[in-house]
């Protein structure tokens, strides 16, 4: 998947990266792609395609300058912060939503803990329940959040 300067304001397409990342891994998916991960800030290199594309990752400076400049965009921080959700070796287990205004997805992860990505879709605060059967907590997700929490499984 791909995003671009096309869908205006960086927040106008924060809502569909997630459900694209939460409802992916839903539906079983192993891997969200954000393509292309690393450009310069002209968008380049550009061989055909999305016009407008930019980076995961923009790379600043010129080719014999200091490149170690770097701006991260907000898909490398959703992808960072679903990382840390689901990080190598987690499996997807069950997670039931009562309300479309919430998407989650749950995770056993191999460090015997559990954890959950959930993103409210809304405009207002929603509280949110998690309940593994053996305990439950309520956290109050800010309008269009993207959050993840962890507890002992």
């Amino acid at each position: 998947m791909f995003r671009g300067d096309w869908q205006g304001a960086p927040a106008d397409g924060f809502g569909w990266l997630a459900d694209v990342v939460v409802n992916a891994t839903r539906n079983w998916a192993t891997t969200a792609l954000l393509w292309n991960l690393a450009l310069d800030a002209a968008g380049g290199p550009h061989r055909g395609g999305c016009v407008g594309c930019h980076g995961v990752l923009t790379i600043a400076g010129r080719p014999g300058t200091d490149l170690r400049a770097i701006d991260r965009s907000l898909e490398y921080d959703l992808l960072g912060l679903a990382a840390r959700a689901a990080p190598r070796g987690a499996v997807r287990i069950g997670a039931q939503v009562s309300s479309s205004a919430v998407s989650a997805v749950a995770f056993s992860r191999p460090d015997g803990n559990r954890s959950v990505l959930v993103h409210n879709r809304t405009g207002g605060e929603v509280a949110v329940t998690v309940d593994d059967g053996g305990g439950a907590f309520t956290v109050a997700l800010a309008p269009h959040a993207l959050s993840a929490f962890r507890w002992r499984g």
